[in-house]
């Protein structure tokens, strides 16, 4: 981590000299009411990609302390003293994108608007099409539903969240559901591999009598299923 302060916080610009990433004027003013209420007055604000599902990105979205800068960073100005963080591998996907807050009657938020594609990738679109359509929607019964991380020639790489996550019917389900549905619909894909740390599942679906997943004990995940 690095300290961030005046001289190394940048006007990072695109090339026709406008800011990659921009607050509206509601949204700066939400931020900054939400700051000055907060228990550091000179907070950053910082969005990060989370991940990828439903036809759209997940977002990590609020107010940090300004040493949480990474080198890896980029320190965006958003005028009135407020920094916004973006790592610099994020921002392809984030180009051009305007965080904008909304207010009507009793519903206030913030909303994300980012012009950029799930996925550059037609392959990895694919994918994600056959969790969204034919995956998920089983998963969400369980609590649960499993994200693609991405694509690399042939494999798909996955990780399972909420009641999968650490599941003792993980494996089962990643090898005879996931695994079965995405090859049948996308014979190119031929091994799906997870990424999952599945000793740190808070809730899993299913446990055994200890507590744990049979298969996959008390250590973290990586199971590789496919020919």
């Amino acid at each position: 981590m690095i300290q961030a302060n005046e001289d190394s916080t940048t006007q990072d610009r695109g090339a026709e000299g406008a800011m990659p990433i921009r607050l509206s004027p509601a949204a700066l003013r939400a931020v900054l009411d939400l700051r000055s209420a907060s228990p550091d007055p000179a907070a950053a604000l910082r969005l990060d990609l989370a991940g990828r599902g439903a036809g759209q990105f997940q977002y990590a979205f609020g107010l940090v302390d300004v040493a949480d800068r990474d080198a890896d960073d980029l320190a965006l100005d958003q005028g009135e003293g407020l920094t916004l963080l973006v790592n610099r591998q994020a921002l392809p996907d984030l180009e051009g994108t305007v965080i904008d807050y909304l207010q009507s009657n009793d519903l206030a938020g913030f909303r994300i608007e980012n012009p950029n594609p799930l996925w550059r990738d037609p392959l990895a679109a694919a994918v994600q099409a056959v969790l969204d359509r034919d995956i998920n929607p089983g998963l969400a019964t369980h609590g649960g539903g499993v994200s693609l991380l991405g694509v690399d020639e042939d494999q798909a790489f996955v990780e399972l969240w909420g009641g999968c996550q650490g599941c003792a019917a993980a494996r089962m389900t990643l090898k005879l559901g996931i695994e079965r549905q995405i090859r049948a619909a996308l014979p190119q894909i031929r091994a799906v591999v997870d990424r999952t740390d599945h000793a740190g599942g808070a809730n899993p679906y299913y446990r055994d009598e200890a507590g744990a997943s049979p298969e996959f004990g008390s250590g973290a995940g990586s199971a590789e299923v496919g020919a």
